[in-house]
């Protein structure tokens, strides 16, 4: 008899003003005194609301973490080629904080994106070259280069393809995916 609503936080840094957001959730759905069809507005409302706000006050993703997120999307849409859009979001584990970019059934992935002069690449932390519970660790790099627009992808136009490749596919993959963009 009680009314469960799930929002799951990503990042354990963003805990504060995570409660926050999910406090004047709560608060907005409380003033329509059960009405399903207020409660929907007005949780859409409060949502507009937060997304206004960080959308001005947050930086985005720094250039590095940029580059990052095209790679993993570029590999994302190889997987998704073979194996279907399902398991390949399924596979998708970068956006969880997991240890590695895709994890399968007894190996996974490390995707790192350089730019294509770049001799190095960065390594975030020593969990990412763990492969003790795994029969192998890849670790594939992606070297980029930038290039004039018509002849390129940028990192908006890499979501897009994403997006439209998800157009056919279940809205529960369409929402899979957007929460992990985020």
């Amino acid at each position: 008899p009680g009314k469960w609503f799930a929002i799951h936080a990503f990042d354990p840094d963003d805990a504060k003003l995570f409660h926050s957001v999910v406090d004047d959730l709560c608060e907005a759905v409380g003033r329509a005194n059960g009405d399903r069809t207020i409660e929907l507005a007005m949780m859409s409302a409060e949502l507009d609301h937060w997304l206004r706000f960080l959308r001005t006050s947050r930086k985005g993703l720094s250039v590095p973490r940029q580059i990052g997120l095209w790679g993993e999307l570029f590999v994302l849409r190889k997987i998704a080629a073979e194996e279907g859009w399902h398991r390949a979001l399924s596979r998708w584990t970068g956006p969880s904080h997991a240890s590695h970019d895709f994890s399968f059934d007894g190996f996974a992935i490390e995707v790192k994106t350089t730019i294509a002069n770049s001799q190095t690449v960065r390594i975030s932390s020593l969990e990412q070259l763990d492969s003790e519970a795994l029969s192998a660790l890849y670790l594939l790099n992606l070297k980029i280069e930038k290039v004039s627009k018509p002849d390129g992808r940028t990192l908006a136009d890499m979501v897009e393809l994403v997006r439209s490749d998800l157009v056919s596919g279940s809205a529960s993959d369409q929402r899979d995916l957007e929460a992990r963009l985020i």
